[in-house]
C-alpha cells in the first residue's frame, strides 16, 4: 500500500489491546483527510447478527465474554464516519468458520451483513453467512486476487473488487464468491488512476490500518495445481492406469504404493480427533477388508497423500473409472494440521481437489490409506 501513497500502519498477531489503540489511531489520522482503507485477515466471528475480529490469544467460555475480548466491526466504522474523511474502504477477509461456535451455542458461520455507511464500501471474502478458503500459501485466494489487481492503473475500486470476485470464483472453482457492500456516491474512485500508476489520487492523505492474525507475505494469486498424468498412457486414457482394485477391500495406487480403503465412505463423517482413532482402529472384517489388516495398519492420509491420488482443478478431482466405492463430493480429512494453527486441520475438497482447512470440531469425511511413511 505504500507504494500507492498509503501511510501505513501495520499489525501482526496482534492481541486485543493493540488492535483497539490502532483502529483509535487510525480514526484520528483519517480527520486529516484523504481516503481510509482498512484490511484485516484472520479469524472473525457473528453472533446475535453481529460481527467481530478475534485478536491472538482470546479463550471465550460463553456469549458473554464475546464482547469483552473481541473487536466489534461496528467500532471500525464509527471512528470512519466520525472522521467525516472523503473516502473509506474496509476489506474482511475473515469469513472462516467460527472457532468458539460451541462455547457462545451459536451455530452461524461466516460474517453476518452489514450496511456500508455512507462514503464507505466493505468487501468481504465471501458472501454473507458462507465460509471462505484459506488456500496453501502465506495468502488465502481473495487476498491473493486483491493482491494481483490492487495496483492495477484504471480500474475503478467497484471495478477492481469485480476482478478479485471473479479471480475468487474461477480459483474455488464456483464455490466461493466475495462480496461487497457499497454506499460510495460521486465520481469514479480510482486507487491507481491510468494516467498515475502508484498515486491513488490526487492529494488526499492515504490511511490504511492493516491487521492481520498470521504472518502475510504479498504472493501472487494461488493457482490450483497442473493435473499430473499418470505414466504409460495418454491425457485421455490416464484414469485407467496406476489405481488397481486388489479384490479385498482395498485399492493400491502403483504410482505410490499406497494402498487406500476402497470404501471411501465407510466411516461417514466425523470430527478431526475421532476420524484419526477410527482409522486407527480399522481392520479386517470391517469395511469390506478381507486382506487380513489389523488395528494400527491404518491411519489418515497427509494432505500431500491426499493430494497425490486426484487430480486437482479436474471436476470429478478422481476419475470417472476409479476402482473406490461410496466417494463423496465433500471435504475429506488429512493428518495434516495447519502450522500457524493447531486447532485446524487440511482437508481436500473432493468436488474439485483444492485443498483447505477446517477446524478439527467440524464433520467432514474419513479416507484411511495404509504404507507409505
Amino acid at each position: 500500500m505504500e507504494s500507492l501513497g498509503f501511510s501505513v500502519n501495520r499489525l501482526e498477531n496482534a492481541g486485543l489491546q493493540v488492535m483497539e489503540n490502532a483502529i483509535r489511531d487510525f480514526g484520528n489520522n483519517l480527520t486529516k483527510g484523504g481516503i481510509g482503507f482498512f484490511y484485516y485477515s484472520g479469524h472473525g466471528m457473528q453472533v446475535n447478527g453481529h460481527n467481530y475480529l478475534i485478536p491472538v490469544g482470546v479463550t471465550i467460555h460463553e456469549e458473554k465474554d464475546v464482547k469483552y475480548n473481541v473487536v466489534d466491526v461496528n467500532e471500525v466504522l464509527k471512528v470512519m464516519a466520525g472522521a467525516s474523511n472523503q473516502k473509506n474502504v474496509v476489506v474482511l477477509d475473515t469469513s472462516r468458520h467460527n472457532p468458539f461456535a460451541r462455547s457462545v451455542g451459536s451455530a452461524d458461520v461466516g460474517l453476518a451483513r452489514m450496511e456500508a455507511p455512507s462514503g464507505t464500501l466493505i468487501s468481504y471474502a465471501t458472501s454473507p453467512d458462507s465460509v471462505a478458503a484459506d488456500g496453501e500459501g502465506r495468502n488465502s485466494p481473495y487476498t491473493g486476487a486483491l493482491l494481483k489487481y490492487i495496483t492495477k492503473p484504471g480500474l475503478t475500486i467497484e471495478k477492481l473488487f469485480r476482478k478479485v470476485r471473479e479471480e475468487v470464483y474461477r480459483y474455488s472453482g464456483g464455490r466461493q464468491i466475495s462480496w461487497e457492500s457499497s454506499s460510495l456516491t460521486g465520481e469514479d474512485f480510482y486507487l491507481v488512476p491510468s494516467e498515475r500508476v502508484g498515486d491513488a489520487s490526487s492529494d488526499a492523505v492515504k490511511t490504511p490500518v492493516a491487521i492481520s492474525a498470521p504472518t502475510s507475505t504479498p504472493t501472487p494469486t494461488p493457482q490450483p495445481p497442473t493435473p499430473v498424468l499418470r505414466p504409460g498412457k495418454n491425457q485421455d486414457d490416464q484414469g485407467k492406469t496406476g489405481l488397481i482394485n486388489n479384490g479385498n477391500g482395498t485399492v493400491t495406487d502403483q504410482r505410490t504404493g499406497l494402498i487406500w480403503l476402497q470404501n471411501a465412505n465407510c466411516f461417514g463423517q466425523r470430527d478431526w480427533i475421532t476420524a484419526s482413532e477410527a482409522a486407527k482402529t480399522l481392520s479386517g472384517g470391517r469395511c469390506g477388508l478381507t486382506d487380513g489388516s489389523v488395528a494400527g495398519d491404518w491411519r489418515l492420509p497427509s494432505k500431500d497423500e491426499l493430494n497425490s491420488l486426484i487430480y486437482p482443478g479436474q471436476n470429478p478431482a478422481l476419475p470417472a473409472d476409479h476402482p473406490f466405492i461410496g466417494v463423496q463430493l465433500g471435504y475429506y480429512w488429512s493428518s495434516t494440521t495447519n502450522a500457524n494453527d493447531t486447532s485446524v486441520a487440511w482437508v481436500v475438497f473432493l468436488n474439485h481437489g483444492f485443498p483447505g482447512w477446517i477446524f478439527k470440531t467440524y464433520t467432514i469425511y474419513v479416507w484411511p490409506v495404509r504404507g507409505g511413511k
